[in-house]
């Protein structure tokens, strides 16, 4: 055990996945979970801390917050007829 780590972490193996990537040459390509490598926009953040200050910091339905998929369907009408025919996704792996 490590200082720090909790007892019940003793004997518990990193995943599969987690090994790979430890494993993985430097200068690899890493396919996994990716991390933004822009900033995000000011629009958003504010976005964010509006919604985090409206109380706004619970989980959505899975498909994602029916405002957004309605949004997006009117946005995008010779693909999505109606909101209910829109799946939102934190991202592609979500998606797949």
């Amino acid at each position: 055990m490590t200082w720090g780590a909790a007892k019940r972490m003793d004997g518990i193996e990193r995943t599969l996945i987690r090994r790979i990537f430890d494993a993985a040459p430097p200068g690899s390509i890493n396919l996994g979970l990716g991390q933004p490598d822009l900033p995000t926009p000011p629009r958003i953040s504010l976005a964010g801390i509006d919604g985090i200050a409206a109380g706004k910091t619970g989980y959505t339905s899975t498909a994602g917050d029916p405002a957004v998929r309605a949004a997006i369907a009117a946005r995008y009408p010779g693909v999505a007829t109606r909101a209910s025919s829109v799946v939102v996704t934190n991202g592609t792996q979500e998606a797949v």
